[in-house]
This record gives structure tokens, C-alpha cells and sequence, in this order.
């Protein structure tokens, strides 16, 4: 009979992707030597250390000592995002506490020889000595890193990493901005990815894409988030300059004139979207119309839209009637919002019903039939995330999933103008808590006088939902909730009992993400 330890050592690298948390790999490392020189370099491969988890600052400042200890564990790291925690320590242990923890760091973090990415994106975390042992780093391609430079870091240090293919800053400053057409000169031949990502900064411009776009000849994705004095123009000057096309565009938070429309046809004889894979707008309602055309002149895969605000009735695209008024007299702008919605989702279908991979949706409800056209016409679906217009909704959502039989994520979130009102049966003083959807009072004395709360599913609910759904579904999310969706075989039956668990991986969810791919 064949033993355990008769599997081939061939096959645990195979067996070692399936494992994703870091306390499983941790154990594998003390199964035996041979686990343990296959576990140990995806322990340390990806280290991930956030603002919000437990305990951050000491496993932080512990994962450094290791580095600086073990430079044989420092080598395995390929992947770091730990935006440090060192701003948040108490001011009583600034001083020769705090170089003492700046030298653990720095010890640690010169041993990282093979680092390939970096995200230091904490405010006032970065400091010229920490830039100074990146520079050195031969492999390091990405880096994302706070660009309010102030008195942490020279700026001027940043030029001279000129081999990255993925660079993403937070809050540049107006010398890091300054610097930018310099330092592109010198690392954009190699550039694939650019992110700037502001909070309405005025410093990101038309004029300022234009300036750096003829250095951007690789660049394949784009995201541009908080800046909202770039329009059509700056967009226009670096797909042109992009001799590889855009595949990725990211666009939040920009210029209320920018036009889609207009882009579109001042693109359309050099075919500079015709490498347009994924979309990501943040847009009034109102905008929908202009991106008709985009849609039509891209390969589009992966589709991602904010949407704010309603129609008015003066929006409305129906045409009149014979007695000169809109169609079917609509006057409420929230039916007006719902039509025009319906619409741009058929056209979605019409235009990219065959290629659509992901589809996702925020900021406006979308309505159940349109989700069943989106499930039935899009066979090629693996993401949605949508927000509904009601949480009754729920109870019709299930049978339009199971149309979609490629379906590994799904995301429901509830607007805020499906929010509902609880009242505490005993006094206003009692506390709260949600009620599962399905066993909501939504009554006209509830809404009067009680706070609103956002909807959510009780996990008895949440796991009906889900049996519905393809089997081929891995993630399940409402709200802010995420879970992970696990089969089960039980032994000597044919059938599969679908459970919701923890997600196992460090990395958050995309769909909670500011930059989306």
C-alpha cells in the first residue's frame, strides 16, 4: 500500500500553490527538511503586514529583526507591502528608541537581495536611507511609495531607480511631481504601469501627462485617481505616445469635462483603444450616452463603473410623443435613472455580451432583469459585483446566477438609497443590531424614527444564496463582507456541500481595492 511518504518531491511545489495562508505554510515548514526547503521561500516570498492588523508595529519590527538575523530567510522575500507602522509609535519613544527601530529596519531590509516589489506607502514612513538600500536592490522592479516627501525623504533620490515596470504614488508632492518627466526619462523605457493616485490635487494636469507622455513608450496601464484637472486632453497625449497600447485604463476622481465621446474619435484613426482590455470610470449617470462609442471602439473584458447621481426629467433620452411629452409621462428621477441604466447594460451586452470577463457596478442599484440579461448573454462572466437596488432583491438574485455558469465572484453591495430603518420594540435607548435580510420591518414608523443602517446577510441566508450559484463560484461578498466558498465531497456520496469560510489569503479583495486590473 502506498504511504505518505512515498509521494513524489517532485509533486509539493504542485501541491504548495493550493495553500495560501501563512500559518499553514509555517506549519508545512515543520513537517520535515524536505517540506521545509520548499515551504520556507512561499512563507517569506510575499510578506504582507497592514495598519489594521493585530499587534502591526511588533510584528513588524520583528519580521525586520528576523531579516537582519536570517539573511538566508531575507533572500526568499519577493514581495513586500508593509506600509511601516513607525509614524504611530508614541512620542515617548521618539529619540534613540526610534533610530534604534530605523536601524532594524534598514539592517533587515538590505538583506532582502531579491526584492521584486515594494509598497511603502505610509505617510512619513519613507526616509533617504530606506530609498538609498532600494536603489541598490538589482531585481526590484515595482514600487509604490508615499510621495509626500516633506522632511522624510530627498526626492532627488528617486530618478535613479530607472528599471521599474510598475510605479504607483500616493499624494505626490510638487517636487516629486516636478521631478517626474526626469525620472520617466530614465526608467520609463522600461515602464509598464503607472498609478497616481491624489486626493483633488491640482498638481497632476493635462499639460503635466503631455510633458512625460513622449517617455511612456511601453506603458500599458494607466490609473489616474483624485485628479480632477485632467481631462480628454492628457488622456489623449499618452495613448498616442504608447506604442505598446493601453490595455488597462483607471480613471477616478478626473476633470467633469472630460469626454469620452470626444476621445474616442480623436483616437479612432490611430486605433490607439484598440488595445482597450479594462475600463475602470467613476462617472455621473448623465455621462453614460458618451461612453456608447468608447464601448464600440474597444476589445473591453473587464468593465468597472462608479456611478453618481440620477436623471433628471430634462435628461431624459426618450423622445417625445405625438402630444409633444416624454414617453410614457416619467417624471421621477429615480425610474429615469433605472431606464437609462437598463439601457447601457443592454448595450454593454450588445457590444461585449461574448468577451465580458468581469462587470462590476457601484453607486447606483442595478435592476434583477438586468443582472439575468447580464448572467444569460455574458458566457464568458467569472465577476460580478453589482449593488442592488433593494434588499428584497436578494430573494430573485439566486436563479439569475445560475445562468451564469463561469461565475467565480460575486459582490453584492446595497445603495444608499436602499438603506432601511430598524426600531428597537422596547425603547429608543436599546441597542441594535442588523436584522438578516428577508426579516426586515420596513415599515413607514420604522423609517420615521430610527437611524438608517446598511443591509446585510445572515450567514443562513448568505449560504442559500450561494447554493444557487455555479459551481465553479470560489468567492461570495455582500457589503463589506467577503467569504471564501469551499466544496466538500462527503465520503461515498455523489453530491457537494457548498460552505462559506475565511478567506486564506493575505491580499484584500480586489473589489476593495483603489487600483483595479
Amino acid at each position: 500500500m502506498a504511504q505518505f511518504q512515498d509521494l513524489p518531491v517532485e509533486l509539493l511545489p504542485l501541491v504548495f500553490q493550493h495553500v495560501l495562508r501563512p500559518d499553514h505554510f509555517a506549519s508545512l515548514c515543520l513537517v520535515n527538511k524536505t517540506f521545509y526547503e520548499h515551504a520556507v521561500p512561499r512563507l517569506y516570498g510575499r510578506v504582507y503586514i497592514y495598519a489594521w492588523h493585530r499587534d502591526g508595529k511588533t510584528k513588524v519590527l520583528k519580521l525586520f529583526e528576523t531579516f537582519a538575523n536570517y539573511p538566508q530567510l531575507a533572500s526568499y522575500v519577493q514581495k513586500l507591502g508593509i506600509p511601516l507602522l513607525i509614524r504611530d509609535f508614541p512620542k515617548a519613544q521618539w529619540g534613540s528608541a526610534h533610530e534604534n527601530v530605523l536601524d532594524h529596519c534598514l539592517n533587515g531590509l538590505r538583506n532582502c537581495i531579491n526584492l521584486q516589489s515594494c509598497a511603502w506607502t505610509r505617510d512619513g514612513s519613507l526616509t533617504s536611507e530606506i530609498l538609498e538600500t532600494l536603489v541598490d536592490f538589482p531585481h526590484l522592479s515595482a514600487l509604490d511609495f508615499n510621495g509626500r516627501d516633506g522632511w522624510d525623504y530627498d526626492h532627488r533620490i528617486l530618478p535613479r531607480f530607472t528599471h521599474l515596470q510598475h510605479l504607483s504614488i500616493i499624494m505626490p508632492s510638487s517636487r516629486v511631481v516636478g521631478i517626474l518627466p526626469s525620472w520617466l526619462g530614465a526608467t520609463g523605457a522600461t515602464l509598464k504601469h503607472l498609478t497616481l493616485i491624489c486626493k483633488t490635487s491640482t498638481l497632476v494636469t493635462d499639460s503635466m501627462l503631455s510633458r512625460i507622455s513622449p517617455h511612456l513608450p511601453n506603458l500599458e496601464q494607466l490609473h489616474l485617481i483624485g485628479c480632477p484637472r485632467v481631462s480628454h486632453d492628457g488622456i489623449l497625449a499618452i495613448l498616442l505616445a504608447s506604442s505598446r497600447g493601453i490595455n488597462t485604463l483607471g480613471l477616478d476622481g478626473v476633470s467633469s469635462t472630460l469626454d469620452l465621446a470626444e476621445l474616442t474619435r480623436r483616437t479612432s484613426e490611430s486605433g490607439a483603444l484598440s488595445s482597450l482590455r479594462s475600463l475602470s470610470l467613476s462617472r455621473s449617470l448623465a455621462d453614460l450616452p458618451s461612453l456608447v462609442p468608447l464601448l464600440a471602439a474597444t476589445q473591453l473584458t473587464h468593465l468597472y463603473l462608479s456611478i453618481s447621481g440620477v436623471l433628471s426629467s430634462a435628461q431624459s433620452t426618450h423622445p417625445p410623443t405625438a402630444s409633444g411629452t416624454t414617453r410614457d409621462r416619467i417624471d421621477d428621477p429615480a425610474r429615469l435613472s433605472a431606464s437609462a441604466l437598463s439601457h447601457f447594460v443592454q448595450t454593454c451586452i450588445d457590444t461585449h455580451g461574448t468577451k465580458l470577463v468581469r462587470f462590476a457596478l457601484s453607486g447606483i442599484g442595478i435592476d434583477v432583469r438586468d443582472v439575468r440579461a447580464l448572467c444569460v448573454a455574458c458566457t464568458m462572466l467569472e465577476d460580478l459585483w453589482i449593488t442592488l437596488r433593494a434588499p428584497s432583491d436578494i430573494d430573485a438574485i439566486g436563479p439569475c446566477l445560475s445562468d451564469a455558469h463561469r461565475l467565480r465572484t460575486v459582490h453584492l453591495q446595497f445603495g444608499d438609497f436602499t438603506r432601511y430603518s430598524m426600531a428597537s420594540s422596547t425603547s429608543p435607548s436599546t441597542s441594535r443590531s442588523p436584522s438578516p435580510v428577508g426579516h426586515i420591518d420596513q415599515t413607514e414608523e420604522t423609517h420615521a424614527t430610527a437611524p438608517s443602517v446598511l443591509a446585510y446577510l445572515a450567514p443562513a441566508n448568505a449560504l442559500s444564496l450561494v447554493k444557487q450559484c455555479p459551481t465553479t463560484l470560489v468567492q461570495f461578498g455582500v457589503n463589506t463582507r467577503v467569504e471564501r466558498c469551499t466544496k466538500r465531497n462527503a465520503f461515498g456520496k455523489v453530491d457537494v456541500d457548498v460552505r462559506l469560510g475565511f478567506l486564506e489569503s493575505p491580499e484584500i479583495p480586489e473589489q476593495f481595492q483603489v487600483v483595479r486590473t
